[in-house]
């Protein structure tokens, strides 16, 4: 069925809103469904449209959208593997996809912004069970903790 002139002339617009949200920020199709909506898009085939259009075009990449995440939270906000994880899992990304985006992150640059981050707080904190509690909470593993604790704490 062929959509009405007028909803043709309303997706067109709204196809090209979507494209300009893409382009000034990379998006993920949960992130863009969700600005639809909040767009006034009740209409799901359409939705559907746009979000195909936008993959068919390159304007949405799942993998591009998830590996930069990842990137930019472990080593600029400095979350660990399992809070960036956690997050890209809200936003509706497959598992291998997540997989794929935290293993973008080379390990010894990871280990390394850890190590830098932990000798950071160790100052503020200084005290062991804090310190590992407050790296617990930013999402870095036990023995990713340990690991880079061995070197930092006292003898």
């Amino acid at each position: 069925m062929e959509p009405h002139p007028d909803n043709h002339t309303l997706e067109l617009a709204l196809l090209n809103r979507a494209r300009h949200y893409c382009a000034a920020e990379e998006q993920c199709e949960f992130d863009v469904r969700n600005k639809l909506d909040a767009w006034g898009v009740d209409d799901e085939e359409m939705a559907d449209r746009i979000v195909d259009r936008l993959v068919d075009e390159g304007y949405l990449d799942a993998v591009r959208y998830a590996t930069r995440y990842a990137e930019s939270k472990m080593l600029h906000a400095h979350w660990g593997r399992d809070k960036v994880a956690y997050q890209l899992r809200l936003k509706r990304l497959p598992s291998a996809t997540v997989r794929q985006a935290l293993e973008s992150v080379d390990d010894e640059v990871y280990l390394q912004m850890l190590a830098d981050l932990a000798a950071k707080k160790f100052r503020e904190y200084a005290d062991e069970r804090k310190l590992t509690r407050f790296l617990l909470s930013r999402g870095f593993r036990y023995a990713e903790i340990n690991q880079v604790l061995i070197n930092i704490l006292p003898q």
